[in-house]
């Protein structure tokens, strides 16, 4: 859609996630989480506490703990645990976890969980630069797709691959016909 612009600038991927937990649009000239010095804001896991006291929520991100500060905005926007890559029960050496490992390990959170409770996950490979695939399809692209395309659209079909395992493994749970996904992406609109 070429008359479509993205909210999120400076902090792209921190920016988006104020967005869709505030409901509130970035700053234009600073990183938003930057500079929110309230010890909490409003956000959608706020608003929902308020009418169920017990809500228990619970974030898991592919980075450490820091990265984006998300340890501290989770503590603003009222996320009661974060489980980031060193709480990964095996040792990672990429600076990410890979979408199939965040899939794996936000379904072992998951086990943990009685209703209510709300579970967000942040995944990595649909973030920029797109310079690698993390797995090979068998696609036709055209001749004049660039390197960084054709790995955007197989991180398209990676991504959509793991998510589709996780939503599947979310059936087997008793509270799944009462649970609502939500699902965000974290790339520019082109």
């Amino acid at each position: 859609n070429p008359n479509m612009e993205s909210e999120a600038l400076l902090g792209e991927s921190s920016d988006g996630q104020f967005i869709y937990l505030t409901g509130l649009l970035p700053l234009k000239n600073r990183v938003t989480i930057n500079e929110i010095s309230a010890d909490s804001i409003t956000t959608f896991v706020t608003l929902v506490r308020k009418h169920i006291p017990n809500l228990h929520s619970q974030m898991t991100i592919p980075a450490d703990k820091d990265s984006w500060s998300q340890d501290a905005m989770c503590k603003k926007y009222g996320i009661n645990y974060l489980y980031s890559k060193e709480n990964y029960p095996v040792k990672i050496t990429e600076d990410w976890l890979n979408d199939k490992q965040l899939f794996d390990y936000a379904k072992e959170n998951d086990q943990k969980l009685s209703p209510p409770f709300m579970s967000f996950i942040l995944t990595s490979s649909m973030h920029s630069p797109y310079i690698k695939s993390y797995e090979q399809y068998q696609i036709n692209y055209p001749h004049d797709f660039s390197p960084e395309l054709k790995h955007y659209l197989d991180n398209v079909h990676y991504m959509d691959k793991y998510l589709g395992k996780y939503l599947e493994s979310l059936k087997e749970y008793p509270w799944y016909d009462q649970c609502t996904v939500i699902i965000t992406a974290d790339h520019k609109p082109n």
